[in-house]
């Protein structure tokens, strides 16, 4: 009975991580492009709940309209991109000298030190 209890205990964990990254993963797909092919737009500048996030940020775009924020510099071979918001996670707040500012939903968005995401590639 312990070894049944085990057993069904360890498969609702694996069963409960396995759905929990799907979710995560799941993205729509470019209708462009198959996999969203992110573009390099520049540095921006990010705040959260009315003060600025402390280190570099960057704007990548697809052609069909897909904006990222990262930290990092994926374009960059082999560069990670460490913290990054997708575009459902932040709001256009407007330019200041010439300079994009915008408004994150929280302060460290994801992270991760790959260089891709699934569903995307990026490119300079």
């Amino acid at each position: 009975m312990k070894k049944m209890v085990l057993l069904l205990t360890l498969a609702l964990l694996i069963l409960g991580s396995f759905s929990y990254a799907i979710e995560i993963e799941e993205i729509s797909p470019c209708p462009i492009h198959g996999l969203h092919e992110m573009h390099f737009q520049g540095a921006v500048t990010v705040y959260y709940d009315g003060e600025p996030v402390s280190g570099d940020h960057y704007l990548y775009e697809c052609d069909c309209g897909e904006q990222m924020i990262t930290t990092g510099l994926p374009h960059y071979s082999g560069w990670s991109i460490y913290h990054y918001w997708y575009d459902t996670e932040f709001s256009y707040g407007g330019s200041i000298s010439g300079q994009a500012w915008y408004n994150v939903d929280s302060e460290n968005g994801h992270y991760t030190t790959n260089s891709i995401l699934p569903g995307y590639r990026f490119y300079q």
